[in-house]
């Protein structure tokens, strides 16, 4: 019984553990649904800074925007969540059950790639600029793209553990019941045998005169 007490507790805690892998996903998520808003918009005005018509002034209020947006991209590559930094490029191991091999690992994105990193550089204050910016925004909204399959992946596999462990831990903590059930009523079948055989010696010791070292041999 106490064994199976172990795993319904074991497999709660790996329901835990799977419910907080899910706020990982989660917010790893919305940090890149950010992400990809903010490259979006980003190349929205890369491909507007690339009209041969705009002055050197336009192209500098437009520069403006993009290096706040840039600014904003940078930001949320620095979020964490707990002690795991959301783009810090971690594998995050999460035990979703009773057994050691029972675990979801999740995969961070790291924004030192560099499709990510090179954000950094650019620029939309100039036409060359533009044109670079536009081939630089698309290949990291890829990467974003990328990890968001797989941390979405990932999500599933942990929403999964959860309902396993959950009917797990309810599977087990029945079985534990059930043992215990059982123990109760096989010492209940003993006393009840223990007194039964106890009233017949003592009425035959009452009515036979059996002496009390044979009561005892029969009490054992």
């Amino acid at each position: 019984m106490a064994r199976m007490e172990a795993r319904a507790a074991s497999y709660g805690r790996g329901q835990d553990n799977a419910s907080a892998g899910m706020g990982l996903t989660r917010m790893a998520s919305g940090a890149m649904d950010g992400v990809s808003r903010n490259l979006g918009r980003m190349r929205e005005l890369a491909t507007g800074a690339a009209n041969g018509t705009l002055s050197d002034e336009d192209r500098k209020n437009m520069d403006a925007e993009f290096q706040q947006l840039k600014e904003e991209v940078k930001q949320t590559f620095g979020a964490e969540f707990g002690s795991a930094k959301l783009f810090g490029g971690e594998s995050v191991s999460f035990g979703v059950g009773a057994g050691a091999d029972d675990k979801v690992d999740v995969q961070l994105p790291n924004s030192s790639d560099a499709a990510f990193a090179n954000v950094d550089t650019l620029a939309v204050d100039t036409a060359a600029g533009s044109a670079e910016a536009m081939q630089g925004i698309d290949e990291a909204m890829d990467a974003v793209a990328t990890a968001q399959a797989d941390i979405g992946a990932a999500e599933g596999a942990l929403s999964s553990a959860a309902k396993s462990a959950a009917t797990s831990r309810v599977h087990a903590a029945a079985s534990a019941s059930s043992i215990g059930d059982a123990d109760i009523a096989r010492l209940s079948a003993e006393n009840a045998k223990t007194g039964i055989l106890k009233h017949a010696v003592l009425s035959m010791q009452v009515h036979q005169g059996l002496d009390e070292q044979l009561v005892g041999k029969l009490l054992e």
